[in-house]
């Protein structure tokens, strides 16, 4: 993102799985450091990114996007919790989930949790606080490439993010092409 609004996306053909070997090279150390991401001891994170699923995304921002969603999962989850991101395949879309054991949401805070600056304070978070622009930033981003991010919660048991995508791998006509409408954004009208 910049200041004179966000940045162009540049929709590709990207695989899941790519974006889920970049994650884990850094994770284990194996690759370049992802600087908002926690040291994972102690948590179990599994992975599981099906082969053969293509998104029509922008590879770097689907990886921003995961990157922010695994941060947030870490910075919730207790220790010895257990983080989640799985890859679904849909008629005409790709879900990647990113799930974990934190202390959920309440429900009256759902919607809320994707507007700029907003953050959930749980006595968890506080010294790693962000400035509460991740998930609306993450959500703009979904929506500039055709596809979405949704949450749902169970308060007391976890939540569960879903960056939805187009699929990559189907006729070209039946790809949604991103709807630009006059929208409110962090950056103004767009």
């Amino acid at each position: 993102m910049n200041a004179a609004g966000p940045e162009p996306v540049h929709l590709q053909a990207v695989e899941p799985s790519e974006v889920a070997a970049s994650l884990d090279a850094s994770l284990l150390n194996d690759g370049p450091p992802i600087a908002p991401l926690p040291a994972p001891a102690a948590l179990g994170a599994i992975w599981a990114a099906a082969d053969q699923l293509i998104v029509r995304a922008d590879r770097e921002k689907v990886r921003q996007i995961v990157v922010n969603l695994v941060s947030n999962a870490c910075k919730f989850t207790p220790r010895h919790g257990a983080i989640d991101v799985d890859c679904v395949r849909l008629d005409d879309a790709i879900e990647i989930r990113v799930t974990d054991t934190g202390p959920g949401i309440p429900p009256q805070k759902l919607d809320a949790i994707f507007e700029p600056f907003v953050q959930l304070d749980n006595g968890l978070t506080r010294a790693s606080a962000g400035t509460g622009l991740g998930l609306s930033i993450s959500r703009e981003l979904a929506r500039a490439m055709g596809g979405d991010l949704a949450v749902t919660s169970v308060y007391g048991q976890g939540s569960t993010f879903t960056l939805t995508l187009p699929r990559g791998d189907v006729e070209s006509e039946l790809i949604p092409q991103p709807v630009r409408k006059q929208t409110a954004s962090l950056w103004g009208m767009s």
